[in-house]
């Protein structure tokens, strides 16, 4: 017997949260809107990756500066950083991770608490190096 609460003839778009490294691989095909939490080297190349394949991106790095994408991607970062600049992709710095809703990723600044949300169908993981 069909739920009376779903509507077949118009499917709702899930989010999905995965690890930048699974986009990268194929194993996941993000939406059209992804957030990518992390501004190291595998979230760096992950954002450049999915907007030259015409997705939005945004990426939310929570320390001031772009140190960890220095760190990780030692004598790239200055070519990645150009790409990103050629790209346009969109970094947000001073952002810490709250929350991921259905349709947004939440976050807040750290240096005034600001509270923000950036939409998003498709959550991508790239942390892993302490600020």
């Amino acid at each position: 017997m069909p739920d009376p609460n779903v509507n077949e003839e118009q499917p709702t778009q899930e989010r999905q949260d995965f690890r930048a490294p699974d986009a990268d691989t194929g194993k996941v095909e993000p939406g059209d809107e992804t957030v990518i939490v992390g501004a190291g080297a595998v979230g760096i190349e992950c954002a450049i990756g999915l907007k030259r394949a015409g997705k939005s991106v945004t990426v939310i790095e929570m320390a001031p500066d772009m140190e960890s994408l220095r760190a990780s991607a030692g004598g790239v970062a200055m070519e990645l950083m150009g790409l990103v600049d050629e790209l346009a992709i969109t970094i947000r710095l001073n952002r810490r991770l709250e929350e991921v809703t259905d349709s947004t990723v939440v976050c807040r600044d750290t240096r005034n608490s600001e509270r923000m949300e950036f939409p998003a169908d498709t959550v991508l993981l790239a942390v892993g190096m302490a600020a």
